[in-house]
């Protein structure tokens, strides 16, 4: 009880005291979410607006603490309606309006605000790409803008191709030079030895094209049937991210990982230059253990800024 009312009283404070105000040339980056709750036989859903990410004169910012113990958010008079356009590709799909915070004493509501109207239509159908820790099949997230009218150049999904794989393959065997072996005998002991990755134990999770430059994100990752028996123990399960350009050479789009040794799923949201500045920036979502959350990858790809909240 005193954790909730603590939490209430900062939401207050914050409000009353302004704070970091959100001004007119400000550009905030929110997220569509399909929450699930989880119950005994069928999870019942409701949609929110997570606050992210907001870019000013100062460059790009995180909006609310990562994985607080109280919630810690940076948006003052979030009672104040709010209309936010909704996006998919560049393009807009429709608006929601907020309201006020969704329940700012649970951890897992961490930056989240009450959407009170929405004219937008689901995309797709539910699945496991963007579940999480919950584990629970949601839609997509879907980006949502405040304070750029003009839409972006979005980034476009394509097949991979062997070349594609072959070029990306000698990095990803930087980050993950061998697979465990995870048996065990009756005892719990260890059966047999690490092996060398080889090309045929990894998957291509997606390629995203941008006509304009024509530079490419490659998404890899070990295939989940070489590590059936890991039971997710390890960073050799991670998603791995890389950017192609005629310009640079191949790099990994790296980001701060924390000790757990959970592998990270890491999935693209949106790409496209969300602040108007010629350069594009790759919004992922982030799963780890006992937390999720969002990853915004600017400055060429070569910066990352992250927001993430935890279940207990």
């Amino acid at each position: 009880m005193r954790r909730i009312l603590a939490c209430c009283f900062l939401w207050a404070s914050l409000v009353a005291a302004g704070e970091s105000p959100i001004s007119r040339g400000d550009v905030v980056l929110g997220i569509v979410e399909d929450l699930a709750q989880a119950s005994a036989k069928t999870p019942t859903y409701e949609s929110g607006l997570r606050l992210a990410f907001r870019h000013n004169a100062d460059g790009w910012a995180p909006i609310c603490d990562s994985k607080p113990s109280v919630p810690t958010c940076k948006f003052p008079d979030a009672d104040s309606p709010r209309p936010w356009r909704v996006m998919l590709e560049g393009v807009s799909i429709g608006q929601v309006s907020t309201s006020g915070w969704q329940s700012p004493e649970l951890y897992k509501h961490a930056g989240l605000l009450r959407i009170v109207a929405s004219s937008f239509s689901r995309q797709g159908v539910r699945g496991s790409e963007f579940s999480g820790w919950t584990d629970v099949e949601v839609f997509r997230p879907l980006i949502a803008m405040r304070g750029i009218d003009s839409a972006y150049r979005a980034w476009s999904i394509g097949p991979s191709t062997s070349s594609e794989s072959a070029t990306m393959f000698p990095l990803f065997v930087k980050s993950v030079p061998e697979i465990p072996s995870c048996r065990t005998d009756v005892n719990n002991k260890p059966i047999g030895k690490p092996m060398k990755t080889s090309i045929s134990d990894v998957q291509m999770i997606r390629v995203l094209r941008s006509a304009s430059s024509g530079e490419r994100l490659v998404g890899m990752r070990v295939k989940r049937s070489v590590l059936k028996d890991c039971n997710e123990t390890g960073e050799v399960g991670s998603d791995h991210w890389y950017l192609l350009s005629e310009e640079r050479s191949p790099h990994e789009l790296k980001y701060q990982r924390d000790d757990s040794g959970w592998p990270a799923a890491l999935m693209p949201i949106e790409i496209g230059d969300f602040d108007g500045d010629g350069s594009d920036e790759a919004l992922f979502w982030y799963s780890g253990y006992n937390e999720d959350g969002y990853i915004l990858f600017y400055a060429d790809f070569s910066k990352s800024i992250r927001f993430t909240w935890g279940y207990h």
